[in-house]
């Protein structure tokens, strides 16, 4: 605050105002508002039009602003920016991932997961999952094996109630012949 009373136009002391804000006091109308003017004073500032986005995504009627600043954002800094920086680094916010896809209305995610460090942090899980499904198809086909063993058994002992029923009928049929 006191960076902000020396010099109003301080856009990083807005920027983390917006921030404290934001993340603090859970204000984001007035987080808003703090990220608003470091932009207009900066337009450029990526790191304020990045907390502004996130900021405007809590309201649904926003999401179309929130994508437009993104948009703008990879048009003048798309090597240098944070935006870019997420998908580029050793960790990566999965969350923040899928929202820039959402509101970028690209599938982000899937473009990057065959790239580093996506492809590092899912090719162990794949593996095992890959490992996992041959186990499983082949636990189905052995459960296939014997769902059909068990019909054919079902089949054979139905015939054979079927003869029994037929012979039993039989031999009542004969016996009530031989009482007349």
């Amino acid at each position: 605050m006191k960076a902000l009373r020396l010099n109003p136009k301080n856009v990083e002391a807005l920027n983390n105002l917006g921030l404290i804000y934001h993340d603090i006091f859970q204000d984001t109308p007035e987080a808003i508002n703090c990220f608003q003017k470091a932009v207009e004073i900066s337009p450029r500032f990526t790191i304020a039009k990045l907390n502004l986005g996130f900021a405007l995504r809590k309201f649904p009627d926003k999401y179309d602003e929130a994508a437009a600043i993104y948009k703008d954002i990879l048009s003048y800094d798309p090597y240098e920016s944070t935006l870019f920086g997420i998908y580029k680094r050793e960790s990566v916010d999965i969350d923040k991932l899928i929202l820039f896809s959402r509101l970028l209305n690209k599938n982000l995610f899937l473009y990057y997961l065959n790239e580093e460090p996506l492809k590092s942090m899912f090719s162990k899980d794949m593996v095992t999952l890959q490992n996992r499904i041959l186990e499983l198809e082949t636990e189905l086909s052995s459960k296939g094996e014997k769902l059909k063993d068990l019909t054919d058994i079902i089949e054979t002992q139905k015939k054979v109630i079927s003869l029994y029923e037929a012979n039993v009928s039989n031999k009542a049929g004969g016996r009530n012949k031989r009482s007349r």
